[in-house]
Formats: structure tokens, sequence, C-alpha cells
């Protein structure tokens, strides 16, 4: 059989994300009444200047993604973005929610290194059951 490997083109990205929702969902199913929220968190230094900030979702799965997380380069490797994502994970806690952690740059897989947490290589997905942490 013959295929052919084009470009996307309008619409395409729509419909791909929607058949890769559709497979997530028949592997772990929505939780009912769950809805899609996203949470942006930040740690303050004493001047009101943000130091670092993560963003993450929470889908209907209850399974939740780091989209971005930042340290500002004068306070990293002091703790402050550990804090920072211990804290994430606390709401997350709450929320009954499982942490996804992609692949990510070598700055952040230092990062994770440091955090104890799990680092998967670009393309490959890690769950972190968060719900029996304290």
């Amino acid at each position: 059989m013959k295929y052919d490997l084009l470009h996307f083109e309008e619409g395409d990205e729509d419909f791909v994300n929607g058949k890769i929702e559709e497979y997530e969902e028949s592997v772990i199913p929505p939780v009912p009444g769950a809805e899609d929220e996203n949470t942006v968190l930040k740690i303050e230094n004493g001047d009101g200047e943000v130091i670092p900030g993560c963003i993450f979702q929470v889908d209907k799965r209850k399974i939740a993604e780091i989209d971005v997380m930042w340290v500002d380069e004068p306070y990293r490797g002091q703790g402050i973005g550990t804090s920072l994502l211990k804290e994430a994970e606390r709401e997350l806690k709450e929320k009954g929610a499982y942490i996804i952690l992609h692949g990510f740059s070598i700055g952040k897989r230092r990062f994770l290194k440091s955090a104890a947490l799990p680092f998967v290589p670009q393309g490959r997905t890690a769950r972190r059951d968060i719900s029996s942490t304290s």
C-alpha cells in the first residue's frame, strides 16, 4: 500500500486533536462532572516581581500537564522552582489529578532531576501518581 506524507492544511489540526482526544478517552475515560481547567501559579520576591511561574492544565480525565514552568535566572538552583512544583502537586492532589511530565529541554531536565521527578525523553510521557503523596 502506498502512503503520502503531507503537511497539514487548515482544519487538519482540529481533526487530529479530536482523534487524539478520542483515543485518550478510550484509554482513560473522563471523570463524570469534571471540566478542563488551567491554573497559573507564581512566587513573587519582596519587590513584587514574579521570579518563577508555572501553568498547568487539568483535563476532564483528571490528568494534569505542566505546560510552562520558568524560574528567573538569578533564582535558579535555590529550590524555588521545586517549591512551586510541590505547591502545584499539592493543588493537583486536592483535585484528585495525576501529573503528566512530557519531554523537556535540557534546563528542565536538570530541574526535574534535582526535584526528584522523572524525566522522559522527547516524544514519551511519564505519569506521576500524586494521589498518595504528602
